[in-house]
């Protein structure tokens, strides 16, 4: 797997195999009939959330504030939340997103911040995270290839700012989709088990397109979690927030 050239501002990063699929790399995809509040809802096996698509150049930030969940399970289940750029319609499979990752351990669980330039590994972010810490998650696009990502604990006044890029390898953004999720993500190419969590709502959500027209989740697509033929998730949206709840 390619790693990302990342550059940082005076704070300690760790690499990890860790992967944050793109929906367009998704098992098992399928799409029904609209619903009440969205244009659809749309299956895959690790995305849960609001999902918009626009045309190619369309998206220049995403932003979106979140009470990081208590998580519980298994030994090594795990759940993550994130805000990102593109990995739904880009054809060439790019994905920028900044989030929190929770993975039950036999100690408890532990909360790690993170950013990935898709297709390669997360970056792990040193800043403290904890359950029910409220974390407000920021990406902004300078170009295809460029931008940086902010992760404020809003609980105890901390906050990182990450410059990042694209890497020798291109992968350049199309820009046409932005997203508030709940992943069930993959190590090492194998998707780990998805976690229980308390409900995951994503407040002042918002996106700025590149002619700064702003779009709230109301409108966007609904992605819920389908694994092995069950529904693992229950999403809802309004003009400012995005709900995701475990089912």
């Amino acid at each position: 797997m390619r790693f990302n050239s990342v550059f940082i501002s005076s704070f300690l990063l760790a690499s990890v195999a860790l992967t944050a699929r793109p929906r367009s790399l998704r098992l098992n995809l399928v799409e029904r009939p609209a619903n009440d509040s969205s244009d659809g809802i749309e299956y895959g096996d690790n995305w849960a959330g609001a999902v918009w698509h626009q045309a190619n150049g369309t998206f220049e930030s995403v932003t979106g504030t979140v009470t990081v969940p208590d998580v519980w399970g298994p030994t090594n289940s795990s759940a993550t939340v994130a805000v990102g750029i593109d990995g739904d319609t880009c054809p060439n499979f790019a994905m920028v997103q900044v989030g929190v990752k929770a993975t039950v351990t036999s100690n408890g669980t532990n909360y790690q911040a993170w950013h990935s330039w898709s297709p390669a590994d997360w970056v792990l972010v040193d800043i403290a995270i904890f359950a029910r810490n409220v974390i407000k998650l920021t990406l902004t696009i300078s170009d295809a290839t460029s931008g940086f990502a902010i992760i404020e604990n809003v609980s105890t006044g901390q906050s990182v700012r990450q410059q990042l890029q694209a890497g020798r390898s291109g992968y350049p953004l199309c820009q046409q989709n932005a997203e508030w999720l709940l992943e069930d993500f993959f190590l090492n190419y194998t998707q780990v088990p998805l976690s229980n969590f308390s409900m995951v709502t994503f407040t002042d959500a918002k996106a700025v397109g590149n002619d700064s027209r702003i779009y709230t989740p109301q409108g966007a697509i609904i992605s819920d979690i389908k694994q092995d033929g069950q529904v693992l998730t229950s999403v809802s949206v309004n003009d400012s927030s995005v709900t995701i709840n475990h089912v």
